[in-house]
Order: C-alpha cells, then sequence, then structure tokens
C-alpha cells in the first residue's frame, strides 16, 4: 500500500469516526471513537513523516510553455518561454590550491639547467 493510499484511508476512516461521533450519545462510546480519531491522526503524521524522509519533500513539477513566432526582422523564430523552469543551485566547487613558487636554490639551478637544455635543443634545430 503506498502511503499516499494509506493517508487517505485514515482520512477517511476519520470522516466516518467524525460522523458516528455527531450521531452517538452513549458517553462511553464517545470517548472510544474521539480516541480511535486521535490514533489516526497521529498514523497519518507518522506516515507523513516517514514519506518525506524516503522521498523528501514534494516538489511541484513545472512544465515550461514556449511561445514560438516568426521574426521577420531575422527572418527566423522567436522563443518566449512563459514559465521558465527554476534552475537548481550550483554548488561552487572549492578552489584547488595555489602552489607558491618554489624558490630555492636547487629549484633555481634545475630551472636554469632545463632553460638551457632548450635552447641548446632549438639551436640544433635552427643549425639542421
Amino acid at each position: 500500500m503506498s502511503f499516499d493510499h494509506a493517508i487517505s484511508q485514515r482520512a477517511q476512516m476519520n470522516k466516518d469516526y467524525q460522523t458516528m461521533l455527531d450521531q452517538t450519545t452513549d458517553p462511553t462510546r464517545r470517548e472510544a471513537i474521539e480516541k480511535q480519531i486521535k490514533l489516526n491522526l497521529e498514523e497519518i503524521e507518522s506516515l507523513r513523516k516517514e514519506q518525506t524522509k524516503i522521498f523528501g519533500k514534494a516538489t511541484p513539477l513545472v512544465q515550461e510553455t514556449k511561445i514560438i513566432e516568426s521574426d521577420p526582422e531575422t527572418k527566423g523564430q522567436k522563443v518566449t518561454v512563459l514559465n521558465p523552469s527554476p534552475k537548481p543551485k550550483e554548488e561552487k566547487s572549492p578552489e584547488p590550491p595555489k602552489v607558491s613558487s618554489l624558490s630555492s636554490p636547487k629549484t633555481k639551478r634545475l630551472e636554469n639547467n632545463l632553460r638551457a637544455q632548450i635552447q641548446q635543443l632549438k639551436n640544433k634545430k635552427s643549425m639542421s
């Protein structure tokens, strides 16, 4: 049985109990009916909580309505959206950590050595 069906069944039972309550004059019978109505209300509330735990809050589905008209200026079509669907909020991704330049004497020598090798390769290619 689906959550919606179970909730609607209990709501219908409460309506029936309410009519019984209006027709009954016996105090013990009225008390029992009122107790059953309270139990049904508690069950409806717990079913709604369980439903939101599983499925989340209900979101209304909105279908976009587009009006397409011919546009004589551009000799094309003009599209007008009447009820645009809400765009999901994009979470900003954390920026990658910035790497500070390494300025140790060892890296300076390595940079100079690589630069020199690249220059030698360029010179060899230009001579060939």
